[in-house]
Order: C-alpha cells, then structure tokens, then sequence
C-alpha cells in the first residue's frame, strides 16, 4: 500500500547539541516536494540558537529518463563551534571538551552534484564545491591563511551502495560508501586527498517463526595524503562520530579508524496503526488518511 505525503511540508527542528542542555539549536526545515511532478525537491532550512544556520537546497533524483541521471544543489551559511583540540595536543588523545578552544567557525558554502544509477541500489557521482571559512577570533595555526580566512575548492568523487531494508533504524542490508576528496585553494596554501570507507552490515538472525534480532556493525576510515590537513577538517570522535559512554571526551586527528557493534533486539516488533484507528489522530483532519509505524528496540553496544 503506498500513500502520498503532503507536498508542502514545514518540519520543526528541535535539537540538543552533544546532549548538552544550554546547547539547544530551533528552527525549521520546509520542504517542497514533487513540485515539477517528478519527485523534485526544492527546501529550505534553518536553525537560530547554538550553531544557527541557513541552507537552501535542490533535488531533482531522474534526470534523462532511461539514463537515470540526479542532480543537487546546495547553498549554505553557518556558525560551527570548534571541534578541535589545541594545536599543541597529541594526536589520538582523549581530552574534555571543556578543554577546547572556544572559537566559531563561520562557513559559506556550496556545491553542485551529478550523478547516476547503475542498478537499483548503486550509483556514482562527483561533487565539485566551494567554501570560504573564517574565524571569529584569529591565532596561528586556527586557519592556513594568515589572515584569518581559508577559501577552496572541493572536488569529491563518490561511489555509493545501499540496500538497506530501512535507513532510519535497519534490521537487515548493506551499506558501502567509498569517497575520494580533492581540496585546494586558489593561493596553494591549501592542498591535499582524502580518502574515506564507510562500511555497515545488518545481519539478521532468526530466533523463531516470528521472532529475530540483528547483528549491526559498522566499520568507519578515513586517511589524508598528499599535503596538510587545516585543523578544522580533522576527523573527530565525540561528536557526530559519538563513542557512547563517552560523551564528554573527545579525539581528533588527520586519520580515523573505528569499528561499531550493536545487537538489536526488538522488545515490540514494528507495526502500522491507520490514522483511522488512531486513538488521537482520527480526530484531526488530513493526517488521520495516514499511517503511523510504531516499535520498541533495545540494543547492547560494543
């Protein structure tokens, strides 16, 4: 059964950064969906609060008809915090966060992609971007130009594979994703590869008739080569890269390497209640002709 969603659809951003209480991000993302007839999606997005920005977006997933070509484009500014370590800390090594530089990081950018399905579940595409960072507060070694503002461009080369049964929480499927990134200023201050593997495997493992739970892993690498790495695109664990347990430490450093595993043991299995049915919705106009997924997991980690 296939139902179709709003066209029109305004989604609140409610965020707290690094689960931290005083770091709280609101905004909006409001999305125009299939507004060509083919899927097309124009949106626009933005947050107020720790981190505040605003990105306008374009995406158009068939292009050529046969040929199966998708296209995107992003426009975008924001205010990051450092993630950074200091200048003089060891690669690899775990510090508080309390301990790092309190800097902003203020990012315009952009970028154009192309790409194309070679199967259901595989594609191509190249990527080529520009961005012009500054900081808030200068010091040596906080930007490669002396002057407080790094400009460049990125030329990214992307291989994707993806069949996984369900992107927000898969209980079963692969996923591979290969990337290879050029970046480089128009001054030669800037200039050097990075190359990144992101592999993750669910495996289900059947218990009973109508009972499994899954094994989840996921394996994460990344290396640079060719010239220095500015600080600010140093890989970093502690944030997006979470080791839960350890939220208030982090690492950085030009290399990555890690590997993630779950068990994920469903306590209620997924299931659908109609709008109709609903206790709550089947009051409300619109959203009572949809569906509604509901289910309970709990997963160990390692």
């Amino acid at each position: 059964t296939v139902e179709e969603t709003f066209y029109i659809v305004p989604i609140p951003i409610f965020n707290i950064k690094e689960s931290d209480f005083s770091k709280i991000q609101v905004g909006a993302n409001v999305l125009w969906r299939n507004f060509r007839g083919m899927n097309q999606t124009i949106g626009l997005s933005f947050a107020v609060g720790y981190e505040p920005f605003i990105n306008l977006n374009y995406y158009n997933p068939w292009l050529g008809k046969e040929s199966h070509f998708f296209t995107s484009f992003n426009l975008s500014y924001y205010k990051s915090v450092n993630k950074s370590l200091t200048n003089t800390s060891i690669a690899g090594e775990i510090q508080n966060k309390t301990d790092i530089a309190e800097y902003d990081n203020l990012n315009f950018k952009t970028d154009f992609t192309l790409g194309k399905y070679l199967s259901k579940y595989f594609y191509v595409s190249s990527t080529l971007g520009y961005n012009a960072l500054s900081v808030s507060e200068y010091r040596e070694g906080r930007t490669v130009s002396t002057t407080g503002k790094d400009k460049f461009l990125m030329l990214t080369l992307n291989t994707n594979y993806d069949k996984r049964d369900n992107v927000f929480y898969t209980t079963y499927g692969t996923y591979i994703n290969a990337r290879y990134t050029r970046y480089n200023s128009f001054n030669n201050e800037i200039g050097f590869n990075k190359f990144s593997l992101d592999l993750r495997k669910f495996v289900p493992v059947k218990l009973s008739k109508d009972y499994k739970i899954t094994l989840a892993t996921r394996g994460l690498f990344t290396v640079p080569f060719g010239g220095n790495v500015p600080v600010y695109l140093y890989e970093v664990l502690g944030y997006d890269n979470l080791i839960r347990g350890w939220n208030g430490k982090v690492m950085n450093g030009e290399n990555i390497f890690c590997i993630f595993n779950e068990i994920r043991i469903p306590v209620i299995n997924p299931f659908y209640v109609s709008g109709k049915d609903h206790i709550i919705i089947s009051r409300l106009p619109v959203f009572r002709d949809l569906s509604y997924k509901y289910g309970l997991y709990v997963a160990p980690f390692f």
